[in-house]
């Protein structure tokens, strides 16, 4: 998880958990919004062709777009 937030607006600052299993990709764990307030979030995903490199894409845009969040 260390990498894989570099240059972003989440680096250093979202705390998450990584989880694989052949053809899931997971990643769960708390973040503040762009207003500040705290945040959890789980993303799973299922890919029965395996593509890992591609699902930690999608998981990781989830959990940027928890960190971009506003209610505002």
């Amino acid at each position: 998880i260390r990498r894989r937030f570099l240059n972003s607006n989440a680096e250093n600052i979202l705390r998450a958990k990584t989880g694989s299993l052949d053809g899931v990709a997971s990643l769960a764990g708390y973040t503040p919004s762009a207003d500040g307030e705290m945040l959890a979030f789980v993303v799973l995903l299922n890919d029965p062709k395996g593509k890992y490199g591609r699902m930690t894409n999608w998981v990781d845009q989830v959990a940027l777009a928890a960190r971009r969040f506003s209610r505002k």
